[in-house]
């Protein structure tokens, strides 16, 4: 389904995060420390994206799937398993304007 931007500001700070119900997609900027509580001690080496859902108890430490690669093109890549079932989803780009969507 489609992802719209979130407005709630609930992952400020982790990167730029697209919900749909949920599930979020989330961007982190690789070599940046993550400025979450939670998260506070932890950083990303990599550009990446990842999808998760907090309601379902699985977060973007353990995201369900990863793909690595930069914001613009990283979500075409093959992604990987991490916690959740194959096969892992493919994702592509509708807009790229700010309140972007993605599917």
């Amino acid at each position: 389904g489609d992802f719209e931007e979130d407005q709630t500001g609930e992952y400020d700070g982790l990167g730029n995060a697209f919900v749909n119900g949920p599930f979020v997609l989330l961007f982190e900027h690789g070599g940046r420390k993550l400025q979450n509580k939670e998260l506070a001690q932890r950083s990303t080496k990599h550009d990446r994206w990842l999808l998760f859902s907090d309601v379902r108890g699985v977060h973007g430490d353990r995201p369900y799937y990863e793909a690595r690669g930069d914001f613009l093109s990283g979500y075409r890549r093959d992604w990987k398993v991490v916690s959740g079932r194959g096969p892992a989803p493919s994702v592509s780009m509708l807009t790229a304007s700010k309140g972007g969507r993605l599917a």
